[in-house]
């Protein structure tokens, strides 16, 4: 098997402690990147991290104290290699004092991420805006109605199967 056929694709996304200044955030994301190409990976796509805040507080023992975070830089990159390169990151990464959480997934070379819905009130908005579009009180959405209802309507979630989905996409360690 050549080394193409044993390749996969991956997406690793992982968090930094908010502790870190956006430089050095930037620096450790590079360094990150290297550490792919290092392995034998090759980066498809990335995000450098951002400054946010997270859902709940998590927490880490650094030099033997739990430390608190309610905040973070959240980044992600893409990329090629072999399926053994991802335990070897994942031993270099666990003892990263600056590593928060991080979590490896197989994926698609493709873009999977969901281009953004405009709601019939941004759309109004936007015609509004344009001068040489004209105004009217009727309705500005091209959609049929039943289209905007079933849109509107609560979708039903099967929380065992998206459990599921996740198990598979998650890559084993």
């Amino acid at each position: 098997m050549s080394e193409k056929d044993n390749a996969r694709v991956y997406e690793l996304g992982y968090l930094f402690v908010s502790s870190l200044s956006d430089e050095q955030a930037v620096e450790k994301a590079t360094a990150l990147k290297a550490m792919i190409a290092e392995k034998g990976g090759k980066v498809i796509a990335d995000e450098n991290p951002k400054f946010t805040e997270l859902a709940y507080e998590m927490y880490k023992y650094i030099l033997n104290k739990k430390t608190k975070f309610s905040h973070g830089y959240f980044g992600w990159v893409k990329f090629t290699g072999p399926a053994d390169m991802i335990a070897e990151m994942k031993a270099v990464l666990d003892l990263d004092v600056d590593m928060l959480r991080f979590m490896t997934i197989k994926t698609v070379t493709e873009n999977t991420m969901a281009p953004k819905k405009f709601s019939a009130k941004t759309e109004r908005t936007k015609r509004r805006d344009d001068s040489s579009a004209p105004v009217s009180s009727e309705a500005v959405v091209d959609a049929p109605a039943e289209e905007v209802v079933a849109d509107t309507e609560e979708a039903v979630i099967d929380e065992e199967v998206v459990d599921e989905k996740i198990d598979e996409m998650a890559v084993e360690e």
